[in-house]
């Protein structure tokens, strides 16, 4: 995945655990992590992100294997979360 420019707004379909309807996050940044994979940094700004959702941005989709926010792993970044996801 190459790099994003700031503020590029991409969507993200909730998993059958998530009960928000529509979500949106603002990708800060995006590269590749060798031994990772695809990382991504962004805001919440409609919804929630959860563990295995769904991101559909223009280089295609992919669902989350994982989320951090401030070094933590979390389950789900609730609104207006700055958040680390792993693709």
């Amino acid at each position: 995945m190459a790099s994003t420019p700031s503020h590029t707004i991409a969507a993200v379909a909730p998993s059958k655990s998530s009960y928000n309807k529509e979500e949106h996050v603002d990708l800060d940044k995006a590269f590749v992590v060798k031994g990772v994979g695809s990382v991504v940094l962004g805001i919440v700004s409609k919804g929630s992100v959860a563990v295995h959702d769904t991101l559909y941005a223009s280089s295609g989709k992919q669902a989350f294997r994982s989320i951090q926010s401030q070094d933590k792993d979390i389950e789900l970044a609730p609104l207006y979360t700055w958040w680390l996801g792993m693709l």
